[in-house]
């Protein structure tokens, strides 16, 4: 699959997830904004790489970073400090679920500017620093592949528009897990 194609993907997924979640946004959840911001924030950075001009520029890095420290925030207040309010938050598995998806956050974050800047340690041959990307790749796309398949089989969101974002990121994960191992025979070439 091209990048283009990809990108439209992932914009398709994260933009149906941001646009099913606004109804879930209310006085009582403010902090839902948080949410529904960082993934208008992926979006946005999935819609601007969809042209190949514009794939390698920092402005998608920059929103996709932004939107994935949202993610973190959000994630790490419904954990830690707002826990009485969700269930999802602090009840035994799901709640590790949760703290899986900060890993997954702080770890997509690196992964952006690893790729940004993956020209340039290739250029200074920082193989560690790629080996480390490539081991750090398959480990998020692994969590947040299970931590959005997992979500998204929750009861209250089985077969809701919001359900299918969820399920769609899913697969965006699972995909880019897939292109990962795919470039597995580029890495056990370095040294």
């Amino acid at each position: 699959m091209n990048k283009s194609l990809f990108y439209t993907y992932g914009t398709l997924a994260h933009g149906i997830l941001t646009s099913s979640y606004i109804q879930k946004i209310n006085n009582n959840n403010r902090e839902k904004i948080l949410y529904l911001l960082a993934h208008l924030f992926i979006t946005s950075a999935m819609l601007i790489r969809i042209n190949p001009s514009l794939q390698y520029h920092i402005i998608p890095y920059i929103l996709g970073t932004i939107g994935h420290f949202l993610l973190f925030l959000f994630f790490t207040l419904i954990t830690f400090v707002l826990h009485h309010k969700y269930r999802i938050a602090f009840s035994h598995n799901l709640y590790y679920l949760n703290l899986s998806c900060i890993l997954g956050q702080i770890g997509m974050i690196l992964i952006y500017w690893f790729e940004y800047f993956e020209k340039q340690l290739i250029r200074n041959n920082k193989l560690i620093t790629l080996k480390f990307a490539y081991y750090l790749k398959i480990t998020v796309f692994s969590i947040l592949a299970l931590f959005y398949l997992s979500v998204a089989f929750k009861s209250d969101n089985k077969f809701s528009s919001i359900f299918l974002g969820l399920l769609l990121i899913s697969g965006l994960y699972i995909f880019s897990l897939l292109q990962t191992l795919k470039s597995n025979e580029n890495v056990d070439k370095l040294p």
